[in-house]
């Protein structure tokens, strides 16, 4: 996704504005909690191979964590972003700018490729939520990162994708039976070969006097 890239726009507003979209996009953020994102809320992760992005949604009051990519996390640490309370806020404009500057970007998407329902700043959430699920991340874990009440709200708006994610699963545990079920067949068929060897050999063997 390219930056707006306007000239009535800084150099530092046009680039807010692409890695607001990215945090979006790949954290699942609101663009409530995008706009006050701050450095304390993106720590290293339980195995400390990765961030988590660990913040209070504005508009439910839930404690969210999400696994965006490192290069979230580089894309932010390359923002000037203001100092406030001891903290760096990554984005210095206000809600508002920052909305109408993503609204740019969600229209020139919409323009170079339509989508169906059309597209819009919470579209990036939905994108979140679909490239998991497209890739096989169960529901549960889906849902706790949007922040959902439940399990069946995540499911009311994503249902269509939830079944693919099972289709996934299910194909997965088919073709881990099966792997499974030729091994064991193929240790079975050596196990067998080597019985038979051995008796023949023993055959073989003349017997001592």
């Amino acid at each position: 996704m390219a930056a707006p890239d306007s000239t009535a726009l800084t150099r530092q507003e046009n680039q807010e504005t692409l890695v607001a979209a990215e945090l979006m996009r790949w954290s699942g953020l609101r663009i409530s909690d995008c706009h006050k994102f701050n450095d304390s809320e993106i720590v290293p992760n339980q195995r400390n191979d990765g961030w988590n992005a660990d913040f209070i949604q504005k508009k439910t009051g839930t404690r969210c964590i999400t696994p965006p990519p490192d290069h979230v996390k580089i894309l932010l640490d390359g923002l000037p972003g203001r100092m406030e309370n001891g903290k760096k806020h990554f984005f210095t404009c206000s809600y508002t700018a920052l909305r109408n500057r993503v609204d740019v970007l969600a229209t020139r998407a919409q323009k170079d490729k339509p989508f169906a329902h059309g597209f819009s700043p919470h579209t990036l959430r939905h994108t979140f939520a679909i490239q998991h699920f497209n890739k096989g991340i169960p529901l549960a874990f889906v849902s706790k990162w949007l922040g959902h009440e439940s399990e069946e709200v995540t499911r009311k708006h994503y249902r269509r994708w939830i079944k693919t994610t099972e289709q996934i699963a299910e194909e997965r545990a088919r073709e881990a039976n099966e792997k499974m079920l030729a091994e064991a067949a193929a240790i079975r068929q050596n196990l067998m070969n080597q019985t038979n060897t051995d008796l023949t050999n023993s055959s073989a063997t003349p017997l001592g006097t």
